[in-house]
Parts: structure tokens; C-alpha cells; sequence
């Protein structure tokens, strides 16, 4: 079987270029491995019962002013947005459990949410592009450079496919790349080892998510903002949707990968204590929670991935491989963003990094 362009990654920099070469009449094809589109875009329903679209993030959550990718996209697929709710006090927790109230501060304040969760963008690109060229539960497990392609085992429900293209585009995280597809021949260690060198944005957290009937905080004066240095939750939020059907809180948690792993449940029932003893006697019981730990994701995360950088990386383009492999696998995830790497518009500004280099070496299709 063969394509002109692999696409190896169905979230949201693989979508947006499987969208830009489809606007540009490029043969491809896209293989994700879960089964489902958006990588580190989650957006799930915030209560069992609730309207269609009031969903929560379990992903990225916010995009910001100056970020003109995504605002872009967001108009081209119709989508809304509202600002991020930062209007009130906002709590921080001592190591002793002591709460205290700061006014006026509100670290996410101008931000925006789009209006169902992020997955929208997902689904919006989804639309974009034909079916016939995205397969899901698909992974790619080995590239092989031959005299005039690449080829590409893919392994699926469906058993072992291998097809062949003039470029492969990794839009999966660097570290990802390099531990788990085989290359033949061998990348060079140097470039081996600046891959695995390269943090995967976020893959190291995981978030919890409580839903309440309302955003009760908002009638007492806080903006839902919570800093504490005790824990399991480091950071918490306002995660209400637009419509305001329900209240929603997101906290990270703090606890290190390796010590939350053995037990989810202990993890949850500590960060709705934790809520509790903040908010006090006006804290009702959550009506749901959820909680995933990105982690624990092979298609996301690596061993290496469970300790999270202490800042933002900076990251930047990989250069393609050259020798045998002839510059034919670019690196396209939003860790590769020359700019804006890790965020949203990073995604999107690696997709179009790897557009504009798929557009400059196309070939005809292999023979």
C-alpha cells in the first residue's frame, strides 16, 4: 500500500496537517494508536446526565491572546470561546493546612476556554478530512528507508500493515519516536539521544476534576483559584462551562508519578478531602469526579516522562535524519514548535513546519 506523506499521530498537530495537505490535494494517510482522535485533548462529559457539549477538560484547558494559530483556527471551524472565570479571592493553602485569601490575583486570568472543551477542535478538524484516511488503534511500530521510500509497519486490530510514502511525519511526542519505533537503519545515537533528551509537554501529570451542582465558590467571593503547598492537588481552578448547567474545579495533582500510580482511588478521595478543608463548611459533596493520570499512557508518555520538568522546556525544530533516511521523517509534534512549543498554538505551529517541509521535498509516490 502505498501514500505520499504518513502521518503518525491523530492529535492536534497531526489533524491540522492531515488538514492542510488535504487542502493541498497531497495523498496521505493517518494512523493513531488509540481509538480515539485528540492525543492530549480529553474532553469528557461533566455530569452522566448533562447536555450535549457541558464537557470538561482533562487535557489542555486554555489558550491565550498573542496565540494566533489557534484563534485563527478556532474561527475557521466555528467554534466559540469565553474567558476564563478569575473574578475573586483566591485561596493558598500552607504545608500546615492554614488557608489564607489573596485578592486581585488570578494566574489565569485573560485566558480562554473554548465552549465544550477542546475537544471541538478535534472534532472540527476531524471534519475536515475523509475517513478513508484516518485509522484508528493503528500504531506505528518500525520505519525501514529503502532507495526511493520509507516504509512503515503499522500494527492494528486488523493484524500488520506495512505501507510505504515518500515522508513520514512523527506528530507523536519526540522521546515516544525514539523508544518506541524501530528504525532501520539505526538513527544515529547523537540524534538518538537528543530525542529522548526532549520532555513530552504535560505527560508527567495528572488532573482531577469535581462537579458540582454550581459554581457555589463564585456566591462566596472566590474565583475557584486555589495555590497550595500540602496537597495532592497544587493547583485548582474554575472548570465551569460556558453554559453554566454545573460548577466544575480542576487541580493538578502533585503527588510524583511513581507514588500515585499503585492507588487512583486513594489519590481521588485525598483531593476531595483537600477541597473540603479549603472550601470549608460551604463545600457539598462533589456530584462526580474524574481523574486521569497522563502517565500512565503509553501512547504518551515514557518512563522518562514521569518526573516533569521543574519549568517550561525550551523546545524547538528537530532536523530531520539525513543520511540513509535522505531527510524523509520530520518531527511535527507540538514539542517541535519553533515558538510556542508545548501549548495548543505549538501543535498547530508544528504542523505547519511540517507542511511547508513536506510541500519542499514531495516526490512523486514510490514506484
Amino acid at each position: 500500500m502505498r501514500t505520499d506523506v504518513i502521518i503518525a499521530g491523530g492529535g492536534l498537530s497531526g489533524l491540522s496537517l492531515a488538514r492542510r495537505l488535504e487542502q493541498d490535494g497531497i495523498d496521505y494517510r493517518l494512523f493513531e494508536g488509540a481509538g480515539r482522535l485528540g492525543g492530549r485533548i480529553l474532553s469528557l462529559p461533566g455530569l452522566r446526565d448533562g447536555a450535549p457539549g457541558d464537557r470538561v477538560d482533562l487535557g489542555p484547558a486554555w489558550f491565550w491572546p498573542g496565540q494566533p494559530r489557534i484563534a485563527r483556527l478556532v474561527d475557521d471551524l466555528g467554534l466559540q470561546t469565553f474567558d476564563q472565570f478569575a473574578d475573586g479571592v483566591l485561596l493558598y493553602q500552607t504545608q500546615d493546612g492554614g488557608v489564607r485569601r489573596f485578592d486581585g490575583f488570578a494566574p489565569m486570568a485573560g485566558s480562554h476556554r473554548l465552549a465544550g472543551g477542546m475537544q471541538g477542535l478535534i472534532e472540527g478538524l476531524r471534519r475536515t478530512v475523509p475517513a478513508g484516511r484516518i485509522a484508528l488503534d493503528a500504531r506505528l511500530t518500525a520505519l525501514e528507508s529503502g532507495p526511493d521510500c520509507v516504509e512503515a509497519r503499522i500494527d492494528g486490530g486488523n493484524g500488520v500493515e506495512v505501507w510505504q510514502a515518500e515522508t513520514v511525519v512523527l506528530a507523536l511526542p519526540p522521546r515516544l519516536a525514539a523508544e518506541t519505533i524501530a528504525f532501520h537503519p539505526p538513527l544515529s545515537a547523537p540524534l538518538i539521544d537528543s530525542l529522548s533528551a526532549v520532555p513530552t509537554w504535560m505527560a508527567g501529570h495528572a488532573k482531577f476534576i469535581a462537579v458540582y451542582e454550581q459554581p457555589f465558590w463564585r456566591n462566596l467571593g472566590l474565583s475557584g483559584d486555589v495555590m497550595s503547598q500540602r496537597g495532592p492537588l497544587v493547583e485548582v481552578h474554575d472548570a465551569s462551562p460556558a453554559s453554566g448547567a454545573y460548577g466544575a474545579l480542576f487541580g493538578f495533582v502533585g503527588i510524583p508519578a511513581d507514588a500515585r500510580r499503585a492507588d487512583a482511588g486513594a489519590t481521588v478521595a485525598a483531593a476531595k478531602r483537600q477541597l473540603a478543608q479549603v472550601f470549608g463548611n460551604a463545600f457539598p459533596e462533589p456530584l462526580e469526579t474524574h481523574y486521569t493520570d497522563w502517565a500512565e499512557n503509553d501512547l504518551i508518555a515514557t518512563a522518562s516522562d514521569r518526573t516533569s520538568p521543574a519549568d517550561h522546556p525550551h523546545y524547538r525544530p528537530i532536523d530531520p535524519p539525513d543520511g540513509p533516511w535522505n531527510g524523509r521523517v520530520i518531527f511535527g509534534s507540538t514539542e517541535t514548535g519553533r515558538t510556542f512549543g508545548g501549548f495548543l498554538e505549538g501543535a498547530l505551529e508544528a504542523s505547519e513546519q511540517a507542511a511547508q517541509a513536506v510541500k519542499d521535498r514531495l516526490q512523486p509516490v514510490c514506484p
